[in-house]
């Protein structure tokens, strides 16, 4: 059955209105339902359904959609996932590809051998270590901890009996002997399920119980299912806490995990794995965390500044993070076991960028020029793979401490990030950079983003006229001595927050030159054939700014300079379809 087919079959059995209410309170308000917004936070009611159109939007942060989207974006699942929860909801079948299909099995492979683990936990020295770390028996419930016992062939005999061996080897459970026969991958472990964020188990990490193991943990192999580099142990339990208190918490143990959450701190993880990988770093900068605060939380010692420096590292260009060290030595499990406030130490934490050159400052005296130079050369990577909003923050912060203006410290890297600028020009069209150099700059809007790559990029090093152009518009405007060229706004990375700044500057542009929109063509920014539904607010607004925006390529933009209303009003139709998409 393809997706499409499938789809439609669930959205005509499934009313949006149950789906939601199981998640989060409605209220009935005449047609509609009403809820506080479980994305961002709010007092005042702005979050609507409707029942009729089957559909959702939130008039304060503006996210909306239809039943999918809102499991999707709630319960922190993509679309296959979103479909496979809706189906067994409605009670509709849903088939996937051969590879979905063989990996089913597996799913319950793992968690009969997690009730295994579990049935073996009681009495056990597994339960004896959790037990004196404090750990009640809802939190060793809550994530299913249990323990393989000694010996080599305990859980395959007792899994053996109801799945073949193949099966059992290729979910990590067991291994070949190559004598033949099977023996048990975990022995005498306390362990730790992994789960995905429908709560099913795909992996496994084991603690050796051993007071000086030669390896202190054991994770699952690498199988279809399970991938430990890419992995946040706890995440299936933080998701909703994260939107919640918007801010995740990256430990760096299972049990400082387990903890926390006992301690009513559950928007805590932990990277899977010995070592924090590019993966868990480009998962904690997707999308569905971008509105998160993101704190790291590190032992105190030595090693654990060593971790941090390296993680701080790997996540320097791609979003903000803190890092937070607890003191006298102690992880979050051991600190909070010793009475500890963990969340007042949350408080406590730095940005990533300054606790960087705390550590890269060591050892050096800054008080002689070669000292100031030296920190400079360790903090230039750093700077150059960072996005120019931050850089430009960065750099003043180094000037602060090094006493280097912020001037001098851009032309010291000024070389390295034309040469960087150049390499991209070489491995890719140089037309493509420039196009994507003008339309990320144009939707910073950012003066400061500016001055900082005004430094070491020119007009004349464009090769098309268009972005020669463009950037010799915005330099004008972020100088304060030209308006904004509106063509060079791409509305799709436009900031929320920047739509004022557009309405405002097209207001004052209307003043200066007096000039006037079409009524009609208002109006059918309101129906928009070609999407087969009425339109978003935000499609609304990304509409009729981008017609003001291309009179000369399109003829609706050509029309609204000729003729109909004044752009005066663009404020007044805004909210106008604002009221109209709420009353509706």
């Amino acid at each position: 059955m393809e997706y499409s087919d499938t789809k439609e079959r669930i959205r005509e059995a499934t009313d949006i209105v149950d789906v939601i209410s199981e998640r989060i309170r409605l209220k009935k308000t005449g047609a509609l339902y009403i809820a506080c917004c479980p994305f961002h936070d709010e007092k005042t009611p702005s979050f609507k359904v409707n029942p009729k159109r089957q559909i959702y939007k939130c008039f304060g942060c503006g996210v909306g959609g239809d039943v999918f989207t809102f499991v999707m974006k709630h319960d922190g699942v993509d679309f296959r996932e979103a479909l496979r929860i809706l189906g067994q909801r409605a009670g509709i079948p849903i088939t996937f590809s051969r590879e979905e299909i063989e990996r089913e099995p597996m799913y319950d492979t793992l968690e009969h051998a997690c009730r295994f683990f579990q049935r073996q936990f009681p009495g056990s020295p597994a339960a004896s270590y959790i037990k004196a770390r404090g750990f009640t028996d809802d939190t060793i419930d809550q994530f299913r901890l249990g323990y393989s016992p000694e010996g080599w062939q305990n859980l395959t005999d007792a899994l053996s009996r109801k799945f073949n061996p193949e099966l059992l080897e290729k979910a990590g459970l067991i291994r070949a002997r190559e004598s033949g026969g099977y023996y048990d991958f975990f022995r005498g472990r306390l362990m730790f399920p992994f789960f995905d964020n429908l709560n099913r188990i795909i992996g496994f990490g084991a603690r050796s119980l051993e007071e000086h193991p030669e390896i202190k943990y054991l994770n699952s192999p690498e199988t279809p299912l399970f991938s430990k580099g890419k992995l946040l142990y706890g995440l299936n339990f933080a998701l909703r806490p994260i939107q919640d208190t918007k801010q995740i918490v990256v430990v760096e143990g299972y049990t400082d995990v387990n903890h926390s959450h006992q301690e009513g701190i559950d928007n805590v993880v932990a990277a899977i794995g010995t070592a924090f990988t590019d993966d868990h770093a480009a998962l904690l900068s997707s999308r569905r965390f971008e509105d998160a605060e993101l704190v790291f939380c590190f032992d105190g010692d030595d090693a654990g500044k060593r971790a941090a420096l390296k993680t701080v590292n790997i996540m320097a260009g791609k979003r903000n993070t803190k890092v937070c060290f607890l003191p006298g030595g102690h992880d979050p499990d051991s600190f909070m076991k010793a009475g500890g406030d963990f969340k007042a130490e949350l408080g406590k934490s730095q940005p990533a960028f300054d606790f960087f050159v705390e550590q890269v400052s060591e050892g050096i005296n800054l008080v002689t020029a070669e000292g100031r130079l030296a920190l400079l050369d360790k903090a230039r990577e750093f700077i150059q793979h960072v996005p120019a909003e931050r850089a430009g923050v960065y750099i003043e912060t180094l000037s602060q401490k090094t006493g280097i203006s912020s001037g001098s410290i851009i032309r010291n890297i000024r070389s390295d990030l034309e040469q960087s600028f150049e390499r991209v020009c070489v491995e890719e069209d140089q037309r493509c950079v420039e196009a994507e150099f003008v339309r990320q700059l144009a939707a910073n809007l950012s003066r400061e983003t500016f001055s900082y790559f005004a430094g070491f990029v020119k007009p004349g090093d464009f090769i098309m006229p268009e972005t020669r152009y463009t950037f010799s518009c915005l330099s004008d405007y972020l100088s304060g001595t030209g308006n904004l060229p509106l063509f060079s706004i791409d509305m799709s990375l436009l900031r929320h927050q920047n739509l004022d700044v557009i309405i405002n500057e097209i207001n004052k542009q209307a003043n200066e030159h007096g000039e006037i929109l079409n009524q009609s063509l208002l109006l059918s920014l309101f129906k928009v054939p070609a999407l087969g539904r009425k339109p978003s607010l935000r499609e609304i607004e990304y509409s009729y700014v981008m017609m003001l925006a291309n009179p000369v390529s399109s003829q609706a933009g050509s029309a609204f300079w000729q003729r109909g209303k004044s752009l005066e009003d663009i404020v007044s139709v805004i909210r106008e379809a604002r009221k109209k998409l709420e009353d509706d």
